[in-house]
């Protein structure tokens, strides 16, 4: 019996090192990509309709394409970062929160004036 713990806790060691290894990856992937990434968690009305959403990450790029800084931003909703977005024609709000709902694919340029 104690030989079988001994054997499953090495396993749970070396799987965490996976993890760590895996997390170390992604982790260098996304902060070096040219492509802007950021994070959100979508906040809905009562009907599930996208109203705002929160800033959880974003990467280098993120910061360089859109001129606001993740330490700034984090943690705060775009309503507050940006007064006035959920009034804005490009609908960030709802587009951001399809693909977070729904799953929707998106892929465009567009450029805040």
């Amino acid at each position: 019996m104690e030989k079988q713990t001994e054997e499953t806790k090495d396993q749970l060691i070396a799987d965490l090192q996976t993890l760590r290894s895996s997390e170390d990856t992604y982790r260098l992937m996304f902060e070096n990509m040219i492509n802007g990434v950021a994070l959100h968690k979508i906040i809905t009305d009562k009907k599930g309709k996208p109203v705002d959403y929160i800033f959880l990450e974003v990467n280098n790029s993120f910061e360089q394409l859109t001129g606001l800084i993740g330490e700034e931003i984090t943690g705060k909703n775009v309503t507050r970062v940006l007064p006035g977005i959920e009034n804005d024609h490009s609908n960030w709000i709802e587009i951001y929160g399809n693909v977070a709902l729904k799953g929707e694919k998106i892929q465009f340029d567009q450029v805040r004036k």
